[in-house]
């Protein structure tokens, strides 16, 4: 099974490289965006904290005075096409059919509009056009090399940087080479930019943490119980459950579904059958994993079935704020850069 996943690893990246070649060449030619654009990107597959670095820009760039627009693919949602999720006034489709992602945009962030779109020229078009907005932020789009970007934000981790192979053999989207074309690296902790550095010397980079709150309660009533089930379908489960812990949260079990999981309701089922062996009154879990628990809404609270999720940020310091704020200011004036040249 080995050699076959090494097999191809050598074929996913021989389809990079030509694919790269085609535009280096320019056979192809990527679509310029109609308005200024940031993408926020990673080279591994999962769990680096693209999701909440994505909501502390729009966050960001609120403040700062700008209209951001965030666009996803909208990874595993069952839908397809050009979908508004939220108009920046109300959310305007079920989770479902945006993605897990991108409804956890609209519901943080009411004042942003969200789409969904595999085709990100098509779907910043759209959004030019029908929102009053003036900035777009591409949420995965490192790798998205149709649609150009005036900003490349890359986040890398530990184990990015201990990752060596290919999908799918490995993890890695991109060889580790690839962190060259980004305009700024975001070293989340504990990987720090004097590590990063030794690898891509010439990129900037700024450090960045992802900060936990207290416990939410996000479906039934009551307050918090003496005991928890705890569950998630991420990428890094046994992180969060970790972090769980260390905040000292009474959980009797957990239960891990795999990454981007739509939930059943067999699944709830499961988890009220184990809520009643460990003497348990509630569960806890992520917030992206609570938003993929809506369509059940109705069954959860009619059994009685209280879930709390742990809230969870991104902390920049204060210099290194006012760093990004620069380097975002030099890359939305500037003419969009050939990545390829």
């Amino acid at each position: 099974m080995r050699h076959f996943l090494k097999a191809g690893s050598w074929l996913y990246g021989g389809v990079l490289r030509c694919r790269q070649w085609l535009y280096r060449t320019g056979l192809r030619k990527p679509v310029y965006p109609p308005l200024p654009t940031i993408s926020v990107g990673n080279l591994l597959v999962g769990g680096t904290g693209k999701t909440p670095f994505v909501h502390w820009l729009a966050r960001y760039l609120l403040q700062q005075g700008r209209r951001p627009a965030i666009l996803s693919r909208g990874y595993r949602r069952r839908s397809s096409g050009l979908l508004v999720v939220s108009d920046g006034q109300q959310i305007t489709a079920s989770v479902t059919a945006a993605g897990d992602e991108p409804y956890w945009y609209a519901w943080k962030l009411p004042s942003v509009p969200v789409v969904v779109d595999s085709n990100r020229s098509r779907a910043a078009a759209y959004v030019a056009r029908s929102f009053a907005v003036d900035t777009l932020i591409f949420d995965d789009a490192f790798q998205h090399w149709q649609c150009h970007r005036h900003c490349d934000l890359v986040i890398v981790t530990s184990e990015t940087l201990e990752e060596h192979s290919l999908l799918p053999a490995g993890k890695l989207r991109e060889p580790l080479d690839a962190l060259h074309r980004a305009d700024l690296l975001l070293a989340r902790a504990p990987l720090s930019c004097d590590v990063l550095r030794s690898v891509v010397p010439e990129r900037p980079c700024l450090p960045f943490t992802v900060a936990f709150g207290e416990l939410q309660l996000f479906l039934g009533n009551g307050l918090p119980p003496e005991h928890f089930v705890a569950f998630a379908g991420i990428a890094n489960p046994q992180q969060f459950f970790q972090q769980l812990l260390r905040d000292g949260v009474p959980v009797v079990q957990t239960l891990t579904f795999p990454d981007h999981h739509w939930y059943t309701l067999e699944d709830l089922r499961t988890l009220q059958r184990l809520l009643r062996q460990q003497k348990a009154a509630a569960l806890v879990t992520t917030e992206k994993d609570a938003v993929r628990l809506l369509p059940y809404r109705q069954q959860i609270e009619q059994s009685g079935i209280t879930v709390y999720v742990l809230p969870m940020w991104v902390e920049l310091s204060d210099p290194a704020a006012e760093q990004l704020k620069n380097l975002l200011e030099q890359c939305l004036s500037r003419p969009i850069p050939n990545r390829f040249a």
